[in-house]
């Protein structure tokens, strides 16, 4: 009888390459009229399969369980993948395996359940949440603008909304006028001193800054392909 590991890895290999481009029945490129969820076993674990749709095709097919740990999951993607090392997230949570038909991200959440994503090719390290994203640069200059409400003001797209949609900020100068009450001075001197820094989304592709201080949190994400602030959750408002 066929282990259920095995029988995994046949569903997912792609017949063309060693690149990952499915999970159980769902590929990339398949079409698709509306998300579904999937229960089953693959790699092994029990959990289940969703996907993200554009257009009426899959663009991103995930597997979670909370059977099964990372290190159960990653030497199975590595052996599709062969020699090809994986690149590390910045929070070390996630492990990218980038292929040129498919590329998978393997990673743990907070409770505890690990993710298995089969996306796209893309950029490796450039990709939100790797190393070369770009974020590094964009949080050092957020930093240094901190006691500059016009130099601050630049980092964010506008009209800048809370998370019901309210308008906080509708442009540049509204902004400003309510930077110096915005982020609290214990919030700023631990921005500062480096003990305060964002933490990023994976399946997102966003960043969050949590002001605790402040009663305030900022979300980020790539507009054109550059970094802005594009959410704030806060008392302030404009």
């Amino acid at each position: 009888m066929t282990k259920p590991i095995a029988f995994a890895l046949v569903l997912l290999a792609s017949s063309a390459s060693a690149d990952i481009t499915k999970i159980g029945d769902f590929a990339l490129g398949q079409k698709l009229d509306r998300p579904t969820v999937k229960m089953g076993t693959y790699f092994g674990c029990k959990g289940g399969i969703t996907q993200q749709v554009d257009k009426g095709a899959i663009v991103r097919v995930s597997f979670e369980s909370q059977s099964c740990k990372a290190a159960d999951v990653e030497p199975q993607i590595q052996k599709e993948y062969g020699n090809a090392a994986p690149i590390v997230s910045v929070d070390k949570t996630a492990k990218l395996w980038e292929g040129k038909t498919g590329s998978v991200v393997v990673n743990t959440s907070v409770s505890g359940a690990v993710g298995v994503k089969v996306l796209p090719p893309g950029a490796g390290a450039k990709r939100a949440c790797f190393a070369d994203d770009g974020f590094a640069t964009f949080f050092k200059d957020f930093k240094a603008a901190l006691d500059k409400p016009d130099a601050a003001a630049k980092q964010f797209k506008f009209p800048v909304k809370d998370f019901d949609g309210k308008v906080v900020a509708k442009d540049a100068k509204a902004l400003a006028k309510l930077w110096p009450a915005m982020i609290d001075k214990d919030d700023r001197k631990e921005l500062a001193a480096g003990t305060l820094s964002a933490t990023c989304d994976l399946s997102l592709s966003t960043y969050n800054l949590r002001l605790g201080n402040s009663n305030a949190s900022f979300e980020a994400r790539q507009v054109g392909g550059t970094w802005q602030w594009v959410e704030i959750n806060a008392e302030a408002g404009g």
